[in-house]
This record gives C-alpha cells, sequence and structure tokens, in this order.
C-alpha cells in the first residue's frame, strides 16, 4: 500500500479521479487530501515526517475530512503551498509531483525566469523567443528599463497583482520612488500591443493549448474569451524543454504572447499550481492522475 498526499482546496474533488487506482505492481494507493491550512508538520532525521490532518469546514462528501486523521504520505500532490510545509517535505526527501527543487525554485519569479533565459542562450532566440526583461535588486537600481511604454512587476506577485504599465521615464521614477518604501525586487519588461496572449500547458504527456483575448492589457483580469487552439511541435518543444528544468516539472504551463504580425514571445512559466479552465477541468485532473500514477510506478 502506498500513500499518496494532495495538498488543494476542498472544492477540487481529487478523491473521486484516485479512486480505486493501483499501483503497476497491484498496491493499492489510499489517496488523502487537505487544505494547506489544515495541515501540522513535524519530522525528524532518524524517524521521518510526521502530519496530522485537521477537519475541514466544507469536506469533501463521502471522505474522512470532517476527521482529525494522521497521515505518513510516499508521494505528495502540491496545489496550493507553504515554504514552512514545502522545507519540511524536503527534509524528509519525500517524492512529488513536481519535484519539491522545482516547487522551490517557483517560489521567486525571478528564479524561474532565470532558467527560461538559460534555455534561450542554449537554444537562441529563434527557436525559443524569450522576452527582454530588466532585473532591478531595488529602487537604488531603477534606472534603466526597455523602451516606453513597459510593464513592471513587483517580485513574485501572480495574477495581475503588483504589475503596472508605465508610459514615460518620469512615471517610472515615481515607481521607483514608491518602491523605496519596500524591500521586493522588481522587473520590467516592454509592453508589446498583441492580437491575443496564449498558454502552452503540459501534464504528463498531455499538452493543451489555450488562447485568451482579452479588453484589458492585464489579460488574466476582467473578462476575456477562452479558446482552446492546436499545440504546435514548436510549442511543445518550449514546455518539453522546461520541464526539465529544476529537477523535473511533470506539470506546467508556459505564457506566450502574439502579435498581430505573428511574432510570439515567451513571457512566463507557471508550475503545478496552475489553475485549469472549468470547461477543461475535469480532462486536466485525469490526465494529473495520470501523471501521477506514472511517476510512483517508476519510483516505487
Amino acid at each position: 500500500m502506498k500513500k499518496l498526499l494532495i495538498i488543494d482546496h476542498p472544492r477540487h474533488n481529487w478523491l473521486e479521479h484516485f479512486d480505486g487506482l493501483q499501483l503497476e505492481s497491484g498496491e493499492d494507493i489510499v489517496v488523502d487530501q487537505a487544505n494547506i491550512h489544515k495541515i501540522n508538520l513535524s519530522a525528524t532525521s532518524r524517524d521521518g515526517i510526521k502530519l496530522e490532518l485537521m477537519p475541514e469546514e466544507q469536506p469533501i462528501a463521502n471522505s474522512q475530512q470532517s476527521e482529525y486523521r494522521k497521515f505518513v504520505p510516499d508521494m505528495v500532490l502540491i496545489k496550493k503551498i507553504s515554504r514552512n510545509i514545502l522545507f519540511g517535505f524536503m527534509y524528509s526527501n519525500i517524492p512529488a509531483i513536481n519535484s519539491l527543487e522545482s516547487l522551490y525554485m517557483n517560489l521567486e519569479r525571478a528564479i524561474v525566469f532565470g532558467g527560461l533565459i538559460e534555455i534561450n542562450k542554449r537554444l537562441g532566440n529563434d527557436e525559443f523567443p524569450l522576452i527582454d526583461q530588466y532585473y532591478y535588486q531595488d529602487h537604488y537600481q531603477m534606472d534603466k528599463s526597455p523602451e516606453f511604454p513597459i510593464v513592471t512587476k513587483i517580485g513574485s506577485a501572480h495574477s495581475g497583482f503588483g504589475k503596472m504599465k508605465i508610459e514615460s521615464r518620469q512615471r517610472f521614477q515615481d515607481f521607483a520612488s514608491v518602491m523605496a518604501l519596500y524591500k521586493d525586487y522588481v522587473t520590467s519588461e516592454p509592453f508589446i500591443p498583441v492580437e491575443y496572449d496564449f498558454r502552452i500547458q503540459k501534464i504528463g504527456t498531455s499538452y493543451r493549448g489555450l488562447k485568451r483575448i482579452s479588453t484589458n492589457w492585464k489579460a488574466n483580469t476582467g473578462s476575456y474569451m477562452l479558446e482552446e487552439i492546436p499545440v504546435s511541435d514548436k510549442h511543445k518543444k518550449w514546455v518539453d524543454e522546461c520541464s526539465e528544468l529544476f529537477g523535473g516539472m511533470d506539470i506546467l504551463a508556459l505564457d506566450a504572447l502574439r502579435t498581430k504580425d505573428g511574432d510570439e514571445y515567451i513571457i512566463e512559466l507557471n508550475d503545478c499550481r496552475i489553475g485549469f479552465p472549468e470547461e477543461f477541468k475535469q480532462e486536466d485532473m485525469k490526465d494529473v492522475c495520470k501523471s501521477t500514477i506514472s511517476k510512483m510506478n517508476s519510483i516505487f
């Protein structure tokens, strides 16, 4: 018997997707799911990891989530993250989807972009067209930038937060003066007018392309249209290369821009904590199950 812990909100019912699944060896897989805030973790160098899972306020139907329970996982799938809990899994060398190293590296956007730079330098801009970007340790360094307009991003903010479009050097200097009050790093990149932005998603051996058209320059905020698109060999190569970063990423998505002239620019890499669009959610969750079982078969 092998035990799998899934860390995610109860509104995503992973238990039904893993129900009745076994490893190739015939071993049963015991699955539990917990919200990140319902986990108490401790570990020792001699005896390994110990987890206490607290009752959920909104438990999944026909599950044990309404009860207190102890659970010692053989593998973990992390969809929601806490640094200290992640460090506990790393301390205990628990196998994970994705690798724990990649989850750690993905805590900071600057580190992830560094991985993209490495691929870009190895393959060249024609095969891996990464957007130009500047990194500033603090506001003192904010004296250079791409040509205006630019997009600035504060630290590792997600979902359109901490992001501004800046039209002039004066506005950029004003922004720098605001950043003087904070300790975050800042990045800036050219603002590129686009026809649409798109995402190439990889889950195990399954690929999905999604095109997003928005009236907001922050395409991931406000109202937008989402459309599935074919995944070309070129785009498969992009995500295949990224999946090798940081000890291996089984689940990932690469965000990119496409201009009206047909030029494409890679802007961001996301790890296994990506959300799944509602219309593809059940299919994507099944692909995650398939990838997880495949990895467990390779390890155990």
